[in-house]
């Protein structure tokens, strides 16, 4: 089996659900796989997807959101799509390359995002992250 060594994650801000994801593949991994992200309208990474990676020792990906890096995107052996706005902005992925969507709702999307969204958000992707790694052989032991 080919085993991607390169993960994308890709959303529309890149501070929360595409940092969460990153962290945790990047902790969940074992140390073959580089993981990179980016969003299509970056922001600030938020305070709450900090705290709930620091709730279980988990270090952030990045210092900061970033703009989707192409060089990085197209080089990626798999690149998850977080959400639905991204594959709405860019409805065509080039050919070859091996993508996913995991459809998962922006938990800072609403007024006034809670703490208990993030957790929830965080939650759900830990799940997808070992998905994946268990898929292709490549979640750590520990």
């Amino acid at each position: 089996m080919n085993h991607p060594k390169r993960i994308f994650f890709w959303c529309k801000h890149n501070r929360c659900r595409s940092q969460l994801a990153a962290s945790y593949t990047s902790f969940y991994a074992d140390n073959t796989v580089q993981v990179d992200s980016g969003g299509i309208d970056p922001k600030p990474i938020h305070r709450f997807t900090v705290q709930v990676l620091k709730e279980e020792n988990v270090p952030c990906h990045e210092q900061s959101g970033k703009i989707l890096n192409l060089i990085s995107f197209v080089d990626s052996d798999v690149i998850i799509i977080l959400c639905d706005e991204t594959r709405e902005a860019c409805p065509i992925i080039p050919f070859g390359l091996n993508f996913r969507v995991w459809p998962i709702t922006d938990p800072l999307g609403e007024n006034k995002p809670t703490i208990h969204a993030v957790r929830q958000t965080r939650d759900e992707i830990k799940v997808y992250v070992r998905e994946l790694l268990s898929e292709y052989g490549l979640l750590r032991t520990f």
